[in-house]
């Protein structure tokens, strides 16, 4: 069992194929932890969107049949 961001190319070539199709695991959270500051820093700010834009939705690797 190995993450579809590892091999999502490959499945998509078709050098991988799954075996259980039916089977998949329990989504993992991520969290941010991080001061509440009435002033957040840029840095801090722009890292928790990027966070939150990047892992946002299903990634296009694991829409592979």
């Amino acid at each position: 069992m190995l993450p579809t961001f590892l091999v999502g190319s490959e499945l998509q070539e078709g050098q991988l194929q799954r075996v259980l199709p039916d089977y998949a695991m329990t989504p993992l959270d991520i969290y941010l932890l991080y001061p509440r500051h009435r002033h957040l820093s840029n840095k801090i700010r722009l890292f928790v969107e990027f966070v939150r834009k990047h892992f946002a939705g299903r990634p296009l690797w694991s829409l592979v049949d």
